[in-house]
């Protein structure tokens, strides 16, 4: 769900290309959700091309191209309707 929820922020354009993400453990305070949870959810964004991580500074939403955020977009919906379809 958190994965789903920043997706969307980003993809939606809330969150902008350069904005920093709240360190995991701040995350998960806050969420009140485990720091398991947050950190599965990063790795996810990450693995996806939305965020990347600069070491010593934190995690980043990845600025990108507007051809990059229409695939993207595409992409998450296509997820979003698989999983829909497997209910």
């Amino acid at each position: 769900q958190l994965f789903e929820q920043i997706s969307a922020q980003i993809l939606g354009g809330e969150l902008e290309g350069g904005h920093s993400l709240p360190p995991i453990r701040q995350a998960a305070t806050e969420l009140r959700v485990s720091i398991i949870t947050v950190k599965k959810a990063w790795e996810e964004l990450d693995r996806h091309g939305l965020i990347y991580t600069v070491t010593g500074k934190g995690c980043f939403v990845a600025d990108l191209s507007p051809d990059e955020m229409l695939q993207k977009r595409n992409e998450f919906i296509l997820k979003q309707m698989s999983m829909a379809i497997h209910l």
